[in-house]
Order: structure tokens, then sequence, then C-alpha cells
């Protein structure tokens, strides 16, 4: 818990440059219901429109973690390809690849 911590206040400095502004959970300033509020929003307004027109749809989509659907060789990858330092890239890939980790 304490190197994911310190892996977080480390970038806070480039997070903006590598997090898509679409992405509102686990972002400072950026709230996790940012989503679900615009859904409730654009599902009341589908609600509130005259009845008979066509042409509106919702999706409802299983999001799961990016980890769980992302090959770790990619995203030590892709720290590589951002610059990232190897030793920032193995903290990183420690806390990626295992659910249990601890600092000594």
């Amino acid at each position: 818990m304490v190197l994911a911590k310190v892996l977080a206040n480390r970038l806070k400095g480039i997070l903006p440059n590598c997090v898509s502004v679409n992405q509102s959970a686990f972002v400072e300033g950026r709230s996790i219901l940012d989503n679900a509020l615009v859904a409730f929003e654009v599902i009341h307004c589908m609600k509130s429109k005259t009845k008979g027109k066509h042409g509106d749809v919702a999706l409802k989509i299983d999001f799961s973690k990016a980890y769980d659907i992302m090959d770790g060789g990619y995203i030590r990858g892709l720290m590589h390809s951002m610059g990232f330092d190897e030793k920032w890239i193995k903290w990183v890939m420690m806390c990626v690849e295992s659910v249990n980790y601890s600092v000594k």
C-alpha cells in the first residue's frame, strides 16, 4: 500500500498527460460519480422527449479492471515508450502483477 501511494504521489505532475479527459475515477479533481451522473442525465433527457421519436439508444457497458484485459508486457512497453525509468516500471509492474506486495 505504501508503494502504491508513493507511485501515485510521484505521478501527480504528469498524470494529466497520461490519463484521458474521459476518465473520471482515480484522478485528483475528478469524481467516480461524474460519468454516472452524465448517464443519469442522458437517460432522463431521453425519457423526457416527446414520445414517438426514433433514434435514441442507451448502452450499459460492463467495465472491468484494465489490468484484467491488458497484457503486462504491453503496460511495461507503454511506460517504456513514455520515457519512464526502468526502476519505476519495475515498481509499477510489481503492483500490477500481484495483489499482494510490501516494501521492506
